[in-house]
């Protein structure tokens, strides 16, 4: 693909990683993988919320959003791992996917 940078033989789109700088920046407390926000009802470096028949929740202890479960799924990622390294790998196939659909 065009203008794509490659990463230990892994091609990434930059402008997707541009992109996920500015949410991890601003969405996820600077950088902050445990952050929550929005009243206890979204957590993680993207503010994935928690969603229970489309009225968002306030999340229990320990709980991972349902929001992040539902793309981590559709990316093919575990949606019960709300690690760092995850939380990477399921916003970039979220947007990425978004690009894609021309979002």
């Amino acid at each position: 693909m065009e203008n794509q940078t490659s990463q230990n033989a892994q091609t990434f789109d930059p402008a997707v990683v541009a992109l996920m700088h500015g949410i991890k920046t601003n969405e996820g407390a600077n950088g902050n993988y445990n952050a929550t926000g929005d009243q206890g009802t979204a957590a993680g470096i993207g503010q994935w919320s928690n969603q229970v028949s489309g009225t968002p929740k306030p999340l229990g202890n320990g709980q991972i959003p349902s929001g992040f479960q539902n793309q981590a799924q559709q990316a093919g990622y575990d949606p019960n791992d709300f690690s760092p390294e995850n939380q990477n790998k399921v916003m970039y196939a979220h947007i990425l996917s978004d690009k894609y659909a021309g979002l």
